[in-house]
């Protein structure tokens, strides 16, 4: 877990003068016009975070000094790289850029994933004066402008490949990656949820077994309350059918009346209760979609899949939502899952509603506060709420 805390970039896009900004622990937001490069920012703070010294040698940088703080050690880790043997970028012509703009794309695509650098510099870290060579990879989220797809890239479907599937191959992409990044997510909360109810049986079974360790003490509940969510609990349960409370007023009498049903139910409303708050999470990424969705569209869990819920009831698949729905979808739930870690993200306000660009930041914040959000940006509606402090003009 890590997140960073200053940058020193030299020769950027053959700039004379170095930029060096000290980032914020939550929100930073890179500004410029195009060709400012806002977009070489984000990709030398995923190579630094990547450890990926063949990615630093197709950007338009003679060096980069990025410092990541390690959340579990404790300290900063300064990852410095250099161009070695090399003309620096503002000697080279228009052909060789262009090449080497040709050659990142491809790189980013997954063609050169594996390449050592070509004048064999590496990213040196010095955490205590000395080399050492702290991790492989710093856990962190780059979405680039082709976030979409990207995870349908790699090495085995590099671009050349992607540029040839249809808009229907490329929709199934869409779906796979959103279901299995939303499965990943969601198998913790499940888990969770399965610890909890194994607890709630064991508690249950013991009052049933052993109900001579009771010490006569009685915590008055909302009887009401505790019908619905027992009624809750059960209706998620296989063969629940089988199972009847009765009715609300008959459930009251019986839980005022006989302790031994008292102490069981008061068990399953905790055990309901923790699900609920194991929930949280889940329960509040659906609402937020929901509400920035518009024409009474949506987002509802289907098992253990998302699934779009039109106003007439009709399911919709996932691949049918409009680009800016799926760009909207794939940020929030890569932000949400990002942990206390540095999320990068290029260009957010594509294809998304000026609506939706005021409240972009605030609901990453609300979904994941701990993490560490770095923009490149020409949106002002996406900076309108953002301090000075906060925003770096390149």
């Amino acid at each position: 877990m890590a997140h960073i805390t200053e940058i020193t970039i030299e020769g950027l896009l053959g700039r004379p003068e170095p930029i060096q900004i000290k980032l914020k622990r939550d929100v930073n937001i890179f500004f410029g016009e195009n060709g400012s490069g806002k977009t070489t920012l984000l990709k030398v703070l995923d190579a630094a975070l990547s450890r990926d010294d063949g990615a630093m040698e197709l950007l338009p940088v003679t060096k980069a000094v990025v410092d990541i703080y390690s959340i579990d050690k404790k300290k900063v880790f300064k990852h410095t790289w250099e161009r070695r043997d090399a003309k620096p970028f503002h000697e080279l012509d228009r052909q060789q850029l262009e090449m080497i703009e040709r050659e990142y794309a491809a790189m980013a695509d997954g063609h050169f994933l594996f390449r050592r650098g070509r004048s064999n510099s590496e990213w040196k870290v010095f955490p205590n004066k000395r080399r050492e060579r702290a991790v492989n990879r710093w856990e962190h989220t780059f979405l680039p402008t082709t976030r979409l797809y990207s995870a349908g890239s790699g090495p085995g479907r590099p671009g050349a490949l992607r540029a040839q599937l249809s808009d229907t191959e490329l929709d199934q992409g869409f779906s796979e990656t959103v279901n299995r990044a939303w499965l990943h997510f969601y198998s913790k909360t499940l888990s969770e949820v399965r610890t909890i109810q194994e607890s709630g049986l064991v508690a249950v079974l013991k009052h049933v077994l052993d109900p001579e360790q009771e010490d006569g003490t009685h915590t008055p509940h909302d009887a009401n309350a505790v019908y619905t969510r027992v009624s809750n609990f059960l209706a998620r349960q296989h063969h629940s059918d089988r199972i009847s409370l009765g009715s609300a007023s008959t459930f009251k009498r019986r839980y005022d009346q006989e302790p031994s049903l008292r102490r069981i139910v008061e068990n399953l409303d905790e055990v309901e209760r923790s699900i609920e708050r194991a929930m949280i999470p889940v329960n509040s990424f659906l609402e937020k979609i929901t509400r920035l969705f518009s024409r009474g569209k949506s987002l509802k869990l289907s098992g253990n899949e998302l699934e779009i819920i039109l106003s007439d009831g009709r399911a919709l698949p996932i691949a049918h939502l409009s680009s800016g729905e799926k760009h909207l979808i794939r940020i929030l739930l890569s932000a949400m899952t990002a942990g206390p870690n540095t999320v990068l993200i290029d260009e957010p306000e594509l294809s998304m509603h000026i609506d939706w660009q005021r409240l972009f930041v605030q609901t990453i914040l609300s979904l994941n506060p701990s993490c560490q959000l770095i923009l490149a940006s020409h949106s002002p509606e996406i900076m309108a709420d953002m301090p000075d402090s906060n925003i770096f003009k390149l």
